[in-house]
């Protein structure tokens, strides 16, 4: 019969038997690494060993309870997420909800379970030294792969459309800036923010916005536009300027 592998709960009850056996109090706690002490990582038998042998007074643990909003924004974040970025034109990035979405069956399935804790610490300090032993249950980080894995996917495919959508729309400006040159409203125009205002009017709904909401500034003074718009406008100017001029 094949050996399973402890779970969390049993893992503490070993750590709590430990002790029983040498009366040594455990109390339950947060915890919070610092940087002022020494810590030694120790595994579940080592722990339990170093107890044995050292006998503290008392030996503290925290449990950790499934967040399921907690592991999407941790996988988000690790690929660079940050509030409102899914929320911006064009953006690479899915929102916290579509990712809960997407995930919603493997999420009923495990807020059903009995116990939700899925991360135990213990630790206690003996010479001025932190012994710590962690342990994490393997549904827990199965899941925590998943929402991480739909995340990148999600991402390496998004940038792959805007990729595609970038090169359609600079393949159709360029025949776009060749008309905007020799429109004789736009050339006898002087000045890039007059030449703006008539290519908005003129062919705003012409220009492709940029796939991710990118803006430009043209010139010093003008304001921001699509960028897109401002390539339009400045490629353009630069035609009729080269055939003027040289």
């Amino acid at each position: 019969m094949p050996v399973q592998d402890p779970d969390l709960l049993s893992v503490l009850a070993s750590v709590e038997k430990a002790c029983a056996d040498i009366r040594t109090t455990v109390i339950s706690g947060r915890f919070s690494r610092g940087d002022g002490a020494s810590v030694i990582e120790l595994g579940q038998a080592e722990m339990l060993d170093a107890i044995r042998a050292e006998r503290p007074a008392a030996v503290f643990y925290s449990l950790t309870k499934l967040d399921v909003d907690g592991f999407i924004y941790l996988a988000l974040q690790a690929n660079g997420w940050k509030e409102g970025y899914d929320r911006r034109p064009g953006s690479r990035f899915p929102s916290p909800d579509k990712v809960r979405t997407h995930l919603q069956s493997q999420i009923d399935s495990l807020t059903s379970r009995p116990n939700l804790h899925h991360e135990l610490h213990v630790c206690y300090s003996h010479d001025g030294c932190v012994r710590h032993m962690e342990f994490a249950e393997e549904w827990a980080e199965e899941f925590y792969c998943e929402v991480s894995d739909y995340v990148e996917a999600y991402i390496d495919e998004s940038e792959i459309d805007s990729d595609e959508a970038e090169e359609r729309a600079k393949a159709a400006m360029q025949d776009l800036i060749q008309k905007v040159s020799q429109d004789e409203g736009f050339r006898t125009l002087r000045g890039l923010p007059k030449r703006l205002l008539y290519l908005q009017k003129h062919y705003g709904d012409k220009i492709p916005p940029h796939p991710r909401g990118r803006l430009h500034r043209p010139a010093q003074h003008i304001e921001l536009v699509d960028y897109h718009m401002a390539i339009v406008l400045t490629e353009a100017s630069n035609l009729i300027w080269s055939e003027i001029n040289l």
